[in-house]
């Protein structure tokens, strides 16, 4: 066998053994096990926020709000809730946060369709959705491009999310309008060759890695990534990763809870 085959192959095997953490950029700050701490994820309640130094993890409540026809989001109290002091890096009680209610949500997400409205398929159409208070964006998805739009909406740029984005399902804007994340799921080589070859013919494409990416909103330029394999059998049924991921207020900084139930916090600077 030549030389340079020998290569490849072993570059192949490499990729496939490969941490499944990948970090293009972007500094941990910390990072806390609640499967330690007897926490168990919900795949379809539980939501992680931040505001001012505490960042939260709990189930949501969805109360119906019939004027503005969508659910008024809330951590539910009946629900187990975890709250840290991001400053004192260390688990505080509950009631350090006060209330509950929907000053704990992001002021621009788009996660899956809103329960509480009237015409579900309204949730999801063609028109721009808000990404921050002076931007918005579509999704051009026979192009496999995300459009950001001025307040005219004329475009300003445009990323490519590559093919198994979930653009329109996946991204949360930081409060300061100044950063937003694209969230999306993809596939690690060997799970690309099992679905050319193996499940060539299956309906559908199977993914089996997630990935956040972190934009600055003035310009588009991809400020931080990180992209983890999933652990097997773990994630088949789960909602989009949206619920999980959220922004300090100032944008400078961003949580997120992963499948194996570490929370990170990572700092995000402009470089």
């Amino acid at each position: 066998m030549p030389d340079r085959w020998k290569r490849k192959i072993i570059f192949v095997v490499l990729l496939i053994l490969a941490d499944p953490w990948l970090h293009a950029s972007g500094n941990t700050l910390w990072k806390v096990n609640v499967g330690n701490m007897g926490y168990h994820t919900d795949a379809e309640r539980t939501i992680v926020r931040w505001r001012g130094k505490y960042v939260v993890i709990g189930s949501v409540k969805y109360t119906p709000d019939p004027e503005k026809n969508q659910c008024i989001v809330s951590f539910d109290p009946k629900q187990p809730l975890l709250v840290f002091d991001f400053i004192a890096r260390k688990h505080v009680p509950a009631d350090a946060i006060g209330r509950l209610e929907q000053e704990w949500e992001p002021p621009y997400w788009r996660g899956s369709p809103d329960p509480c409205a009237l015409d579900k398929r309204a949730t999801f159409d063609d028109s721009p959705e808000a990404l921050t208070s002076d931007l918005a964006y579509h999704s051009e998805y026979d192009k496999n491009r995300f459009v950001v739009l001025d307040k005219n909406h004329h475009e300003k740029y445009r990323i490519s999310p590559n093919l198994f984005s979930c653009w329109s399902g996946c991204i949360t804007s930081s409060r300061a309008g100044n950063r937003f994340a694209l969230l999306d799921t993809g596939q690690t080589l060997g799970k690309w060759i099992t679905n050319h070859t193996i499940d060539f013919l299956a309906d559908g494409v199977d993914t089996d890695k997630k990935r956040i990416r972190v934009y600055n909103a003035k310009d588009g330029k991809k400020l931080y990534q990180v992209s983890w394999v999933e652990p097997k059998g773990c994630c088949r049924d789960r909602l989009p990763l949206g619920p999980r991921v959220a922004f300090s207020d100032d944008g400078a900084m961003l949580a997120f809870l992963d499948d194996e139930g570490v929370l990170r916090v990572i700092g995000i600077s402009d470089q």
